[in-house]
């Protein structure tokens, strides 16, 4: 177990990037066009990927330069190439993912993983949260006197996109459906487990609203480790990890049947509070750019400090500062969900589909002129602490006493 005692929540060595400009969003991740979505769902359905954030902004960015190998191999997959960037991730480093790691009372861990195949048809996005930041059971609870358990409050967030539709799953557990160890971390019937070089992540869910299976694998070579963690907010309460920017992933599902192979994203948070005492929103995207994976960041905290991130993490280890480009708003979505992004002036990005749209989050697809694709995220966390979403949450995540019981 990792010390926490400084309240961050068991990162060791994280950088503090600093205050920066205002909110926004930024360009990512390569997903095509004809990835279904039907962009009207009543309640959040993508959990996806929310988290993630923040160096300097616009004018904190005194200089772009590159940082010479500070990324590894994942351990057992090839050799380092130069010294560590922050956190050190050394071979057979228990740590690399670090599953079993303390989270304090009322805060949160949570390991991301998203995949777009090949051509652009289908895409993955899994979340194993302890401490599931999204929940309403897990909101009450830390309202209540007592210190709410994370532990108790623990869930895998699946949702499998294909040229038919999409499959939706997240389901909340209590503790003694939790099981972990520096490597691997269970939550009922599904897992991840990681050997050393290869995250492999088992999901067997019930879908929601309609109940249908979900069953199937993710193999994800992460590549490159980076162990650079980042304090997303002032106080230094939430922590952000991209672990392996630039992986490759197979997917084979029985329920649906199907099978693909694409390129993958792999980091993680964690905290030592709600998100939404940390924050009021931020935009964030992502974007495959040949050898590299460029991460954008504008979150906006409590304190009203905004910051920014604009980072490229390369195949070859490297990570690159890029400066911001200028915000750019786009259209509300039907929830009325403000959404912004960064953009050059002559290149400006629009909306090409909304694959979520909920009272308080979106996940969206971009593209410019040149039919770049962009993954993009949107959170207003007044929204999701509001009454009205939280009563609204339970019928998009069902929690179980027992993990096994039948739906």
């Amino acid at each position: 177990m990792r010390d926490t005692s400084d309240g961050a929540a068991g990162f060791s060595g994280p950088v503090d990037l600093g205050a920066a400009a205002a909110p926004g969003a930024h360009p990512a991740a390569g997903l095509r066009g004809h990835v279904p979505g039907d962009g009207r769902g009543a309640v959040r359905e993508g959990l996806a990927r929310l988290g993630r954030v923040v160096p300097a902004a616009d004018g904190a960015y005194a200089d772009t330069g590159t940082f010479p190998g500070r990324g590894r191999r994942s351990p057992g997959s090839g050799s380092a190439d130069g010294g560590t960037l922050g956190q050190a991730c050394s071979r057979g480093d228990d740590a690399v993912l670090g599953f079993d790691r303390s989270v304090p009372p009322g805060g949160y861990a949570w390991w991301y993983v998203d995949a777009i195949s090949d051509d652009g048809g289908h895409a993955l996005t899994i979340i194993a949260f302890v401490g599931s930041v999204f929940s309403p059971y897990y909101a009450f609870a830390r309202r209540r006197a007592a210190p709410a358990d994370p532990e108790n409050h623990v869930s895998i967030n699946a949702i499998l996109y294909t040229p038919g539709g999409k499959s939706w799953a997240m389901t909340e557990r209590g503790k003694g459906a939790l099981r972990r160890t520096p490597n691997s971390l269970a939550v009922g019937p599904s897992s991840l487990h990681f050997d050393g070089s290869t995250l492999v992540v088992d999901i067997d869910e019930w879908t929601v609203p309609v109940p249908r299976r979900l069953r199937g694998r993710a193999v994800i070579d992460l590549g490159r480790v980076f162990d650079q963690a980042h304090c997303i907010d002032s106080a230094g309460r939430h922590r952000w990890r991209p672990v392996a920017p630039c992986a490759t992933v197979e997917v084979r599902f029985e329920r649906p049947g199907i099978g693909w192979r694409g390129h993958g994203y792999v980091d993680m948070n964690e905290g030592s509070e709600g998100l939404e005492k940390g924050f009021t929103h931020w935009n964030w995207s992502r974007q495959e750019r040949g050898d590299a994976t460029r991460i954008l960041y504008d979150t906006v905290g409590r304190d009203g400090a905004a910051r920014s991130l604009a980072l490229d993490y390369h195949r070859d280890g490297t990570v690159e500062v890029v400066r911001p480009d200028p915000m750019q708003v786009l259209p509300r979505t039907r929830w009325l969900v403000a959404r912004s992004t960064r953009a050059p002036d002559d290149r400006p990005l629009k909306v090409v589909r909304t694959l979520e749209d909920t009272p308080f989050y979106s996940r969206s697809m971009l593209a410019n002129a040149d039919g770049g694709g962009t993954i993009h995220e949107s959170v207003d966390l007044g929204r999701f602490a509001s009454p009205i979403v939280q009563a609204m949450l339970p019928f998009k995540m069902p929690r179980r006493r027992r993990w096994d019981a039948a739906v």
